[in-house]
């Protein structure tokens, strides 16, 4: 069976010993101050919703299946939430949560002040949103898109304020794939922890993050089957490659919709050849090429069909 590790291994990295059993009502939001004022704490921000979710819904609608939609969803989304809120509600001490996460339906902030430097929060936040990412797909057949930035929030029960979730946002908005973007802040603060390295390569980034081909950095969410996913590692990209595939089928004759699904069977494909030592689990690049047609092929010739036509009169 395909499952996925909730807590990330970076985690470990910003927290003493696990502290259970603590009561939620005497856990303190992670942006509380000692005097009760609301004010903003420089964080790492995530934001993210789930790409084409309202067409997925009307058409789920359309064919009486609102129900099985609903429950596919709601299963993948229930346990990440319930796994992420009771996680952070045990690791701060014994009276305050790591970050908060506030959702609604497919619309999810989260919100990590950065108490530690920055790296472990960070780091925390990409590997979960990574995780994440590949359950949707592989577990509910849905894709997520998303941004990250850096900067100042304030985040509560009621209440999510601050510029790094206007930039998460507005990075969110740029997707224009099924990839979870980094803002200029969240790009500087992976710059400035990569210097505490000797050798980039070896730096805990360098797996979960990538540059695209527009100069973007993204979250290389197939790395989470290399660090966090049990089983066969085969079997996780095998079964991403049907999906993906069986995208690219169903929106062939709708380009906007097709070109988003052929940026991750290129990412599936450059991710697979990075890997050494197993199969060729790459996606036929015929299904990335162009089905147009020549004039001729899609017109019939009216000239030449209007003489046949008079000749018969005739």
């Amino acid at each position: 069976m395909l499952a996925l590790s909730i807590i990330p291994r970076w985690l470990a990295v910003a927290v003493t010993p696990i502290i259970l059993g603590v009561a939620k009502s005497d856990v303190l939001h992670a942006f509380a101050s000692d005097d009760g004022i609301p004010r903003t704490h420089v964080a790492v921000t995530a934001y993210f919703d789930l790409l084409g979710f309202t067409e997925e819904m009307r058409a789920a609608q359309r064919f009486g299946k609102s129900n099985e939609f609903l429950q596919r969803v709601a299963a993948t989304l229930k346990s990440w939430y319930e796994a992420a809120r009771d996680t952070s509600s045990d690791l701060w001490g014994n009276d305050r949560r790591l970050w908060e996460l506030k959702a609604f339906t497919d619309n999810v902030v989260i919100g990590h002040p950065i108490r530690h430097g920055g790296e472990p929060e960070l780091g925390h936040l990409m590997s979960d949103l990574a995780m994440l990412q590949l359950a949707f797909i592989l577990e509910g057949d849905l894709f997520l898109r998303g941004g990250i930035a850096a900067g100042e929030l304030y985040m509560d029960d009621d209440i999510v304020y601050g510029t790094a979730l206007l930039d998460a946002v507005a990075t969110e908005h740029n997707a224009d794939a099924p990839r979870v973007l980094m803002h200029p802040s969240a790009v500087r603060l992976v710059r400035e922890q990569l210097r505490h390295y000797a050798s980039i390569r070896n730096a805990p980034h360098t797996r979960i993050v990538l540059r695209d081909e527009d100069g973007r950095f993204f979250i290389n969410y197939l790395s989470a089957a290399l660090e966090y996913a049990s089983g066969s590692l085969e079997e996780w990209l095998e079964k991403h490659r049907e999906v993906v595939v069986r995208r690219l089928e169903r929106h062939r004759k709708s380009p906007r919709v097709w070109s988003k699904y052929a940026w991750v069977a290129r990412y599936h494909n450059y991710f697979c050849g990075s890997l050494v030592g197993i199969k060729d689990l790459t996606i036929d690049v015929t299904l990335l090429s162009l089905g147009a047609a020549r004039l001729d092929q899609v017109f019939r010739n009216t000239r030449a069909g209007s003489r046949k036509s008079k000749k018969a009169k005739s």
